[in-house]
């Protein structure tokens, strides 16, 4: 997942979350969302309370990305869709742009793409 973040943002150009400086536990520079996800994963122990956190914080312009973030997270840590479906329900019902059917897409673009080995077993002959 981080390779193709990295894959990623030499293409789309990072967004960073504005931070508050002075705040407890600032460290004085921006934060992307995904590393705002991850602060507050380890801060809480709890990936549900901190995406609930990122998710509560998404302003106008960057919902969608906010919205990736977390899905994409989701299916790096195996959080079940139900769980996703439930946070986004709560934190992005109402706002003009949220739709089931896309968030029903974003997941089904995070799902793993199983891809048949290139590697073929023979059994072996008579003569082995």
């Amino acid at each position: 997942m981080n390779r193709f973040t990295n894959e990623l943002f030499k293409f789309v150009p990072r967004r960073f979350m504005p931070t508050q400086h002075g705040r407890r536990g600032s460290q004085g520079r921006p934060q992307t969302i995904g590393e705002r996800l991850r602060m507050l994963t380890t801060r809480y122990g709890s990936w549900r309370h901190a995406a609930g956190i990122v998710l509560s914080e998404a302003a106008e312009g960057c919902r969608n990305e906010t919205a990736w973030a977390v899905v994409a997270s989701a299916a790096g840590r195996g959080i079940p869709e139900d769980v996703v479906r439930q946070l986004f329900e709560k934190h992005f019902s109402g706002w003009e742009g949220f739709s089931k059917s896309e968030l029903a897409s974003a997941i089904e673009r995070t799902r793993p793409v199983h891809q048949p080995s290139s590697m073929t077993f023979i059994a072996p002959g008579p003569e082995a």
